[in-house]
C-alpha cells in the first residue's frame, strides 16, 4: 500500500465515519489539517481515542490486517503521528508496511 492509497482508502473513510459518528467533528482531510495536540486542532483526547478506533477498522477493511496504532512507542512519543494528517498518513504508511 502506497501513501496515496493510505489517504484515499483509510484516511478519507475515517474523516466520512468520524463526521458521522463524533459529535462536532466536520472536516474533510489535508495534509495541514491540525488534528490534535496542536494549536487549532479538531480532536480533543477523548476524540482521538474514538478516531483511532476509526482508524484502525477501516485500516483492516482497507488492507485486512489488524494493526493496533496505541503501541508503546505511539504513546510515549513526544513528537504524537496524529498532530496532523500529514503526521497520520506517514505514520500509517510505516505501520502497514511493517505489520
Amino acid at each position: 500500500m502506497n501513501h496515496n492509497e493510505i489517504v484515499t482508502k483509510i484516511i478519507a473513510a475515517s474523516f466520512q465515519r468520524a463526521n458521522n459518528e463524533i459529535p462536532g467533528f466536520e472536516a474533510t482531510p489535508s495534509p495541514e489539517l491540525p488534528m490534535f495536540d496542536v494549536p487549532g486542532a479538531i480532536l480533543d483526547s477523548l476524540n482521538l481515542i474514538t478516531f483511532v478506533f476509526i482508524l484502525e477498522d477501516e485500516i483492516k477493511k482497507a488492507t485486512g490486517l489488524k494493526v493496533k496504532i496505541t503501541t508503546e512507542d505511539v504513546l510515549n512519543n513526544s513528537e504524537s503521528p496524529f498532530r496532523s494528517v500529514q503526521g497520520i498518513s506517514d505514520f500509517l504508511l510505516r505501520k502497514v508496511r511493517n505489520d
